[in-house]
């Protein structure tokens, strides 16, 4: 794994800043791309990420939302001709991982994972919600999955009369 400064890369963290340096023009960049690779080097069997990956000695199985969003958001910036070798069976197993949950429920049960996720929020800065989720995966080509349409749902009931939808929360208090 890639070490700088004596800090370890994080998947979530990586992707966030992968991301950032494309969308900024660094994508051919050595750097960058070495981000990338990273991302493709430390997917989880579930075929997310997650951020507490290699931590301390803990050992995840799991994925999380969060860590699994970022490194696909960044794919979703990369233009496909940069992807480094093995990047489209990693964004694949990754938007099935977010699919399998239907964006923000359990696989097993079906329950809602996390309330907030329902929630529209501005500004997203670097957090998880349905319209982030349902954003990323239709960058990628997932929008006509019959998966996202309980989200597609969801964000159609929360339209008001006027026909835009309602901050309903955030994630900046100076904005409460």
């Amino acid at each position: 794994m890639p070490e700088s400064y004596g800090l370890l890369w994080e998947p979530c963290v990586t992707g966030n800043m992968a991301r950032t340096l494309t969308v900024f023009g660094y994508g051919r960049d050595s750097r960058v791309r070495s981000m990338f690779e990273f991302l493709v080097e430390t997917q989880l069997p579930d075929g997310g990420w997650n951020c507490e990956f290699g931590g301390w000695g803990v050992k995840i199985n799991h994925s999380s939302f969060m860590s699994t969003i970022e490194p696909l958001w960044a794919f979703s910036a990369l233009d496909r001709s940069l992807w480094p070798k093995g990047s489209k069976e990693v964004v694949e197993r990754a938007a099935e991982f977010m699919l399998k949950h239907r964006l923000y429920k359990s696989d097993r049960t079906g329950k809602v994972i996390d309330e907030e996720w329902t929630r529209l929020h501005f500004p997203l800065f670097y957090f998880y919600d349905i319209l982030h989720g349902l954003r990323v995966l239709a960058d990628l080509g997932y929008d006509g999955d019959e998966r996202v349409s309980d989200a597609l749902q969801l964000i159609q009931q929360k339209q008001l009369a006027d026909g835009t939808w309602p901050m309903e929360s955030t994630y900046v208090n100076a904005l409460q």
